[in-house]
């Protein structure tokens, strides 16, 4: 439903997702208004994730690190969300999730650590990245596995290994 910031808002809408400057017009609860920020799908999960809310008994994520990688993340048995990314964007698009999801867990759980996860790249995700690297230099070098890990890892870009492996 498309609204202007001055009509009412029905009492069925339990989120909004509008811009910062039409924010400040909006009689709604500030909680439920999403501001959306030129990232489409960052602000549909923000709102999914407050209009679906639940306690997750068990959550995955699920990649598939091929050369089209794709990343699924499911909860309770239930798809919350789905990307698609490069080589280089699995392990912060994962980070990103996991701290989004471990934020929501302790907003909800006081006073219960939740853990952090290590992530270490297969031998597989790390070729593909080195395979990308070679692209990114239009064929000119391929970046070590040490640089690639990196990447994977979501310690640097892939555009920084390809500098550094230059010596820029």
């Amino acid at each position: 439903m498309v609204l202007t910031p001055l009509e009412p808002i029905p009492q069925n809408i339990g989120v909004i997702i509008t811009t910062e400057e039409e924010s400040h017009n909006i009689d709604f609860s500030s909680d439920r208004i999403i501001i959306a920020d030129g990232r489409p799908q960052a602000a549909l999960d923000r709102a999914c994730s407050l209009l679906y809310a639940e306690e997750f008994d068990e959550i995955i994520i699920g990649i598939d690190p091929g050369k089209y990688p794709g990343v699924a993340v499911l909860g309770n048995g239930k798809t919350i969300s789905v990307y698609h990314v490069s080589a280089g964007e699995v392990c912060p698009l994962i980070k990103r999730i996991s701290d989004i999801i471990a934020a929501i867990n302790i907003a909800r759980i006081k006073g219960k650590s939740v853990g952090k996860q290590f992530i270490e790249p297969s031998q597989g995700e790390v070729r593909v990245i080195q395979e990308h690297s070679r692209e990114h230099s239009n064929g000119r070098s391929t970046i070590p596995r040490l640089l690639a890990r990196a990447v994977a890892k979501g310690e640097m870009t892939l555009e920084e290994a390809v500098e550094r492996h230059n010596g820029f």
